[in-house]
């Protein structure tokens, strides 16, 4: 009888405004093999592009196994960019793209990474929010909380004041006081009660992202087909 493996999500975003890479090959190597390298080329779009997707792989693999560590030359990229390969399973990508960020989002299943049923919400930092890294990382923390809440109370239909986030067992309300575990998945709380939707963040330079799967009890995520994939797409 074969075993069904958890349905996990993961995502990760760059600001390419602000993403200066060191390219040197001890860098290189240390990061991406042989193959990863000859398609990144003298690209630094493509070099995000993978660094990005190896990063979302993790995060879905990691909910699923929190022992995992971050090992990059262990998270392949695949040459036509739709999946991640790594000893704990195959990663499922879609990515976006434009002139200030992209991201990638990947979930351990190939129809719903492949459907609309992955709701993308990105949100820009205001420019005075920018200055210090410290700040920067308190408010993008905020942000992306009140993307994930006011996004799910959407889609879910309930009052946004009704939804809470926590992360490693810590509660943590949409304040931006974050009491999280490092590397502990998000979750949603409806209720004060623990829901099986997936949330994933991530945040870099002026940019947030949340994305969100909702698993409703006796509702099987929408597998339709995406037309688009683009940020807030609905």
């Amino acid at each position: 009888m074969n075993s069904v493996r958890p349905l996990s999500i993961g995502n990760d975003l760059v600001d390419l405004r602000t993403s200066e890479p060191p390219l040197h090959a001890r860098y290189m190597s240390r990061v991406f093999t042989a193959q990863e390298q000859e398609a990144i080329g003298d690209g630094l779009p493509m070099l995000w592009l993978h660094w990005a997707a190896k990063e979302a792989a993790y995060k879905a693999f990691k909910r699923i196994d929190s022992t995992l560590s971050f090992v990059p030359l262990r998270l392949e990229f695949s040459k036509d960019s739709t999946c991640v390969r790594a000893p704990s399973g195959v990663a499922h990508c879609r990515w976006f793209i434009n002139e200030e960020f992209l991201y990638v989002v990947c979930a351990t299943d190939r129809q719903i990474v492949a459907s609309s049923a992955i709701k993308n919400w990105v949100g820009q930092l205001q420019s005075e929010d920018t200055l210090e890294e410290s700040a920067t990382m308190s408010v993008a923390s905020r942000l992306v909380r009140e993307l994930a809440c006011q996004g799910a109370a959407k889609e879910l239909g309930v009052p946004q004041d009704s939804l809470s986030i926590k992360s490693g067992g810590v509660p943590e309300q949409v304040s931006g006081q974050s009491g999280e575990q490092k590397g502990a998945a998000p979750q949603l709380f409806v209720n004060e009660r623990r829901s099986n939707h997936l949330l994933s963040f991530s945040h870099h330079g002026r940019f947030a992202i949340c994305s969100f799967l909702e698993q409703t009890a006796g509702k099987a995520p929408s597998t339709r087909a995406s037309e688009a994939f683009s940020p807030n797409a609905p």
